[in-house]
């Protein structure tokens, strides 16, 4: 797709909507492919710029500056120009996903609700958008709609990432553990990423199959150190094995430099309870400062 963008750039380089379809493919290039955050960032924003530069008045171009502001954990200006994108193309399905998103990351379940609703309501196929959604349920204590909507969204695409990683965070704080587990399992099957397989560790640890998450740990622990989501994965996995120690490290290490896909995890680490031993921990605590979030928002959700 980069390709191809690129190529269209190239025959027009006044076409605004490639220019912003550009930025936003080169952010979502990290969450799939061994490339660091902090390699596609700068050339996102320019792209970005670009776009807007070209046509301010174009919905695609504030969704991609949204999401550059997104990244770079600026959160007010990317709600901001979110909301932009919005009120130019109303219909318009992705500036609402990303909006969504965003209320979701940043601990605002009530309001990612209303939003995420509203986008099912135009488009009930996006199936990532419904995996948020049903998270959202669960963040406000909705068990029955948040796996409902969980398991829809898995049903519209079986073997997506987010979908997988999502439903089976949602079985865990459901007290479904085996099927939980079940989810992982199937991940681990997908694929190799660091932050992916983290997750299922904590969640098969969470399930009581210790040895399993101990294999996923070692796995990710002979990665190399520079590998995008390395440090995220780890802290899953420290976390679900009970040694906050290392996972505080990995934390750390995340938070120094472009983020490491870490603070995308806070959310469904709070919802399954893994962070509570840590939130009066200053270590901690200076985390969520780095990708200002604010702790009150994840502590005021209701528990079980």
């Amino acid at each position: 797709a980069r390709q191809l963008f690129e190529r269209a750039i190239a025959r027009d380089p006044g076409f605004a909507r490639a220019h912003a379809a550009l930025a936003s493919t080169l952010l979502t290039t990290p969450y799939f492919l061994p490339v660091r955050m902090a390699a596609v960032l700068p050339p996102a924003r320019a792209a970005a710029e670009r776009a807007l530069g070209l046509a301010d008045s174009l919905a695609d171009a504030h969704a991609a500056m949204g999401y550059v502001l997104a990244e770079s954990f600026d959160w007010p200006r990317a709600e901001a120009e979110y909301r932009r994108a919005i009120a130019l193309d109303p219909a318009g399905a992705e500036p609402l996903y990303r909006l969504g998103n965003l209320l979701v990351v940043t601990g605002r379940a009530d309001e990612a609700i209303q939003v995420l609703e509203s986008l099912r309501d135009r488009d009930p196929l996006y199936s990532v958008a419904a995996s948020f959604l049903a998270a959202s349920y669960a963040w406000v204590g909705r068990e029955a709609d948040a796996l409902a909507e969980g398991r829809r969204a898995l049903a519209l695409e079986p073997n997506g990432l987010p979908q997988l990683w999502i439903l089976s965070v949602i079985y865990d704080w459901a007290g479904q553990r085996d099927s939980a587990a079940a989810l992982a399992r199937r991940k681990l099957t997908l694929t190799r990423a660091p932050a992916r397989i983290g997750l299922a560790a904590m969640i098969l640890a969470d399930a009581g199959d210790r040895a399993a998450a101990e294999a996923v740990t070692r796995q990710i622990e002979a990665t190399p150190p520079g590998l995008f989501g390395r440090e995220a994965g780890l802290m899953h996995a420290y976390l679900g094995l009970g040694d906050t120690a290392r996972a505080l490290d990995a934390m750390e290490r995340a938070a120094a430099g472009d983020g490491d896909l870490l603070y995308t995890s806070i959310t469904s680490l709070f919802l399954v309870g893994e962070m509570q031993p840590l939130r009066d921990n200053a270590r901690f605590l200076a985390v969520l400062e780095r990708y200002h979030l604010d702790p009150e928002r994840f502590y005021r959700r209701s528990t079980r």
